[in-house]
């Protein structure tokens, strides 16, 4: 397997992940700032995403292993803090990256682990498509977990369109909302984080 180090891909990745920060064990290089680690994840397209690695506060004179869900994908060498993973199978909800020291010249092992989610927003729904009932839409790859989601839902054409809803993304970056339709018509659902769109769809109401 290839491996890749940081490169400009990062840009486009940090725009869809999530990046999750994790402490080290009680050991510290330097002393005081325990090693950290953290992850975003590109997803491909074909259920695995190009994830990136960044270490920080790391023993200089270490190696330190790059373990995503309990598998080893790469050694950096001592100096080495940052690698882009390759095609590495994207779950549902969260993942684990891990890192870990070994082969230090001098000091203390440490270890840091942290979760991130690949992002591939999404919002869907069973609910029968009337008016005068509500509708529930659940929203899948959403970050930060706790972040706030803001749901619209448009009426093309104008004409009534229900109140905004929200929810709080949950650990398996998803989140529900429900409308209730008073008129018939095509609908555009936006939901956004910050200000920043995150998925998007659209139903028809009979």
């Amino acid at each position: 397997m290839a491996l890749r180090s940081r490169s400009g891909k990062l840009a486009i990745a940090g725009a869809l992940t999530l990046v999750g920060v994790g402490g080290g064990i009680a050991y510290a290089y330097p002393p005081g700032t325990p090693m950290e680690v953290s992850a975003s994840a590109a997803p491909n397209g074909d259920g695995t995403a190009d994830v990136t690695v960044t270490v920080t506060q790391v023993n200089p004179t270490c190696s330190t292993r790059i373990i995503i869900d309990g598998v080893e994908y790469a050694v950096l060498p001592p100096g080495q803090t940052s690698i882009e993973v390759p095609n590495v199978p994207a779950e549902e909800g969260r993942q684990r990256v891990r890192a870990r020291n070994v082969n230090c010249a001098e000091g203390d092992k440490e270890h840091a682990r942290a979760d991130f989610t690949v992002l591939n927003g999404a919002i869907s729904t069973d609910s029968d498509l009337v008016t005068g009932k509500n509708v529930r839409f659940e929203l899948t790859g959403m970050a930060p977990v706790g972040a706030e989601v803001s749901v619209t839902a448009t009426r093309l054409g104008g004409g009534s369109s229900p109140e905004p809803q929200s929810d709080r993304v949950d650990r398996r970056g998803k989140a529900k909302v429900k409308f209730k339709f008073t008129q018939s018509g095509t609908y555009a659902i936006s939901a956004t984080i910050d200000g920043q769109s995150v998925a998007s769809t659209s139903v028809t109401i009979s």
